[in-house]
């Protein structure tokens, strides 16, 4: 596990728990939840599809194992470029699965070359991304600056 700046108190920590502030679920443990109890029922959208809850976990466990296909291990960090969309939710949910740390920071107005910054910085283990997404894609290609030793991957 690679180590991370946090503010975590455990005596605080202790409290949340006990006030019921804090619980004990994940996000992927309450997506497996809702996909047991309501696998039909809507549970995602975006401009272009929508996801019942059963397609939704299926999704997310799809995008888990190929992140622990490639490599990546519990704590280290998957970084997004994606556009507000289902792919966006699917991966910060596979990183609740697999116990990853998710970093959505690159924003659409970065420039590749600030997004490699970030992903240096961060040392993320993971990198998916949206091929044109962000200030200048349209004159820089991810891919083409991305360190050798990250596993890029493509949002469909």
């Amino acid at each position: 596990m690679t180590p991370l700046l946090t503010l975590h108190n455990p005596h605080d920590a202790r409290r949340y728990y006990e006030t019921g502030v804090w619980q004990r679920d994940t996000l992927y443990g309450l997506l497996a939840r809702n996909a047991a109890e309501r696998p039909v029922a809507w549970a995602v959208r975006d401009a272009m599809r929508r996801l019942r809850w059963r397609e939704l976990l299926t999704e997310v466990d799809r995008v888990a194992e190929a992140l622990e296909e490639v490599g990546v291990r519990p704590g280290e960090r998957v970084s997004i470029w994606l556009p507000s969309r289902i792919e966006a939710s699917t991966v910060l949910l596979a990183c609740s699965r697999n116990g990853y740390v998710c970093c959505p920071s690159p924003h659409r107005n970065h420039t590749v070359a600030e997004v490699v910054t970030l992903m240096e910085r961060m040392r993320t283990a993971a990198f998916i991304y949206q091929t044109g997404f962000g200030a200048d894609a349209g004159r820089h290609d991810i891919e083409a600056e991305m360190p050798h030793y990250l596993p890029a991957k493509r949002a469909r």
